[in-house]
């Protein structure tokens, strides 16, 4: 699944690679069959590469810690589905 893919480059802090896929599976989604879990899915990874790299190339006056980048994390609590449930939860434990 590229979403997964593009979780683990999300993951390794490799911002040209997340971009790369980012863009990949929005052209994807615009053109599938709409998945409302798969939707909410994207929505957590997309809000997980935002916060990568507000966190890896911060705007000015903008420097996010990493303590603060974790609460963001931690704040993005929402009623999820079974497997974004679990990637909220597998998140939260990494840190």
């Amino acid at each position: 699944m590229k979403i997964n893919e593009w979780n683990r480059h999300i993951q390794k802090f490799n911002v040209t690679d997340a971009e790369m896929l980012k863009a990949e599976i929005e052209r994807d989604i615009d053109i599938m069959e709409e998945d409302q879990d798969l939707l909410i899915y994207y929505q957590l990874i997309a809000f997980r590469h935002q916060l990568m790299i507000d966190y890896v190339i911060p705007s000015e006056g903008k420097q996010m810690n990493l303590s603060e980048y974790l609460k963001r994390i931690e704040g993005n609590n929402r009623k999820m589905e079974k497997l974004v449930e679990y990637y909220y939860y597998f998140f939260q434990g990494m840190y």
